[in-house]
């Protein structure tokens, strides 16, 4: 025999054509090597999109907000039989109050009277009557 290691079974005589089949495991149905090699490298690529996207949304978080959603974790954990409990439930509440006070600053930015566009709502409501 060469110097591959295998076994060569017995129906196999040099010269003749065979094609070797690989079955995956669990199924009764015959794939090659390569489509299942080929499956299995797609799904370990759509592994790692996922969690690029994944770290590419926590890059994007601020350190307060992480901060604040453990903040409200710990209000679940906490039992209230606790002495403690007092001190750090008023913790979290201040810490859930500044991130809620955030998210009211950009609504403050923004503009809520269009003189213009309620002045053409005015004038198509009078239009009607």
């Amino acid at each position: 025999m060469g110097g591959s290691g295998g076994v060569v079974p017995s129906e196999l005589t040099p010269g003749t054509d065979a094609q070797v089949q690989i079955v995956a495991p669990g199924s009764d149905a015959p794939t090659d090597g390569v489509t299942e090699y080929l499956i299995e490298e797609q799904s370990i690529d759509t592994i790692k999109q996922k969690r690029d996207k994944a770290a590419e949304i926590m890059k994007k978080r601020r350190p307060k907000d992480c901060l604040t959603h453990w903040a409200s974790r710990r209000i679940a954990m906490v039992s209230p039989n606790v002495l403690v409990y007092q001190a750090l439930k008023e913790k979290i509440n201040l810490a859930i109050k500044r991130s809620s006070q955030r998210v009211a600053e950009q609504f403050y930015d923004a503009m809520t009277y269009h003189p213009k566009f309620q002045n053409l709502k005015m004038l198509k409501a009078k239009a009607k009557r």
